[in-house]
């Protein structure tokens, strides 16, 4: 019953990283004073944790951050995500998790549509399961909460379709944990584009294996 209460309460604050990743057509021109905000949903996630999966509310999540450049080809982007889900069927009671995450990245550009990053991750999560029936007489409650610190590296590439549109990839890894991305992005009017893209996440939360995959939607304005 530990084992299993353990796996339930790694696994609310799992679905929640899940879909924290911020998602948009990546800024190209890395000249100083070059910027881009970006800002979107979560449309379609799914998430594998050891063959258990809870199903939380509130699926659509949104994100936000920005790019700039700094010139030299250079350029720090920082995102943040603030992801609640809640699941009031959860065996009898309810499943609750928290997650926020900051996340700030160091970009270099190799060659032209290709570059390289170094990223620094901080995550705040909170989760807990809360009323589930034990006996006639008896309910559990636990809760997990914790900062979990992750250097990431990675590259990521941007290839032009035409003069409006744009497909992009990129991969990152840290320590127990890899993230692979693919996307497209279209600008719809100058400066303004609608990005699309699916991202597969890998990782080990509290020891319990996570595969997270998700379609993700937004815009991003560069200037």
């Amino acid at each position: 019953m530990k084992k299993y209460i353990t796996s339930a309460l790694a696994l609310s604050f799992a679905i929640n990283a899940a879909n924290s990743a911020v998602l948009a057509s990546p800024l190209k021109d890395y000249d100083a004073g070059k910027a881009q905000i970006e800002l979107g949903i979560n449309i379609a996630p799914k998430l594998e944790v050891d063959r258990f999966n809870p199903n939380l509310d509130e699926k659509k999540r949104m994100y936000a951050g920005a790019t700039v450049g700094l010139g030299n080809n250079l350029a720090v982007q920082y995102r943040y995500m603030n992801n609640r889900g809640t699941d009031s069927r959860y065996f009898g009671g309810t499943a609750q998790a928290e997650l926020k995450i900051h996340e700030l990245d160091l970009h270099y550009k190799v060659i032209d549509n290709l570059s390289a990053f170094l990223g620094y991750n901080v995550a705040k999560y909170k989760a807990g399961i809360y009323n589930i029936p034990i006996s006639a007489m008896y309910t559990y409650t636990g809760t997990v909460d914790g900062t979990k610190r992750t250097a990431v590296v990675g590259v990521q590439y941007v290839q032009p379709l035409g003069s409006r549109a744009d497909v992009f990839a990129r991969l990152g890894v840290g320590s127990k944990t890899w993230q692979g991305e693919i996307g497209a992005s279209y600008n719809l009017v100058a400066g303004l584009d609608f990005d699309l893209a699916y991202r597969y996440n890998h990782y080990k939360l509290s020891g319990i294996k996570t595969d997270a995959k998700g379609l993700y939607t937004g815009l991003s304005y560069k200037f």
